[in-house]
């Protein structure tokens, strides 16, 4: 500031562009082998830049969400709820190793010998420390909620019902087809077991030639019940005349995907035969191929038919 016949000048030397976010720390480029995450330490060491931190683990860790206020990551199969971001954090903590290969280099006797090495060794050595404090992990987890946020994710969440979700996969209804899950099939539910093409269990036939002997009804409760794997088809609560393993063997076909709506008074039942009871309820949970083979059937009925 200087002052001529009573008018003041400031001189603002910070407006400048090249003044702002000035980084002093420069890591040796053979440590990390990378020159854009070496500029993301050079500028996390210096000054312990916690903001710095929240974008770097938002280009690394792809698969988080936060959303309406919570936050998600997607598995590779289907998405869930991070309460509280507890596995944002470990993800967090994964900078300490790489931080701790910068001091490593530093700390050798050949490294350790100038003024900018003690400056890189003192300034990780307190980061480090002070990266397992909740005050600072609570400071990346707020930084980082700018570059996870989305919105319409929550919206989006089990939004495509003609997906039949498994623990392996999808299978779509639309094209007859099996595959991978990816992120933007927003899943969070599924069936609970694995897809097996396959799967072929005579038990599965001989129980359903058992509870539906005659054939035309057979095929119509069987077409029934395979209206349920799309849930895009507004299909009214799932009910059975009878109390009957086949309403066992549906619930866990459908796994998280069973529809929860209680029947009503103007609910139709699906009429059920009364039979001998040959096979409990617990048969329909020992083998999983019982299920698969149930799966299969039903998607064979649904293609017949839409």
């Amino acid at each position: 500031m200087t002052s001529n016949f009573g008018t003041i000048t400031i001189n603002n030397f910070f407006r400048r562009s090249e003044y702002e976010f000035q980084c002093y720390i420069d890591i040796d480029k053979s440590i990390l082998k990378n020159d854009e995450l070496t500029d993301y330490y050079n500028q996390i060491i210096d000054g312990h830049k916690l903001l710095v931190i929240s974008k770097l683990i938002s280009k690394q860790e792809p698969d988080f969400v936060y959303s309406n206020g919570m936050w998600f990551y997607f598995t590779g199969n289907y998405w869930r709820k991070d309460d509280e971001a507890l596995l944002l954090r470990k993800k967090i903590l994964q900078v300490v190793p790489t931080l701790k290969k910068i001091l490593a280099f530093y700390t050798s006797g050949a490294n350790l010998i100038n003024t900018d090495a003690i400056l890189i060794v003192r300034n990780i050595n307190c980061l480090i420390n002070k990266l397992y404090k909740p005050e600072a992990m609570d400071e990346i987890i707020q930084g980082a909620k700018m570059y996870y946020h989305d919105e319409s994710l929550c919206e989006k969440l089990d939004s495509r019902k003609h997906l039949i979700p498994f623990t392996n996969g999808v299978y779509d209804l639309l094209k007859f087809t099996f595959r991978k899950t990816s992120k933007s099939d927003f899943v969070t539910k599924t069936t609970k077991f694995k897809y097996n093409a396959t799967a072929s269990n005579p038990k599965c036939n001989e129980f359903i030639q058992y509870i539906l002997p005659d054939l035309v009804q057979r095929e119509a409760v069987l077409k029934k019940l395979s209206e349920y794997l799309n849930r895009d088809i507004n299909t009214p609560p799932l009910m059975f005349s009878i109390d009957t393993p086949l309403a066992t063997l549906m619930k866990l076909v459908l796994g998280d995907i069973y529809p929860r709506k209680r029947p009503t008074k103007h609910t139709r039942p699906i009429e059920l035969p009364p039979v001998q009871p040959k096979y409990t309820h617990d048969d329909m949970r020992e083998d999983i191929s019982i299920r698969q083979t149930f799966m299969n059937i039903l998607i064979e009925v649904y293609k017949s038919y839409f």
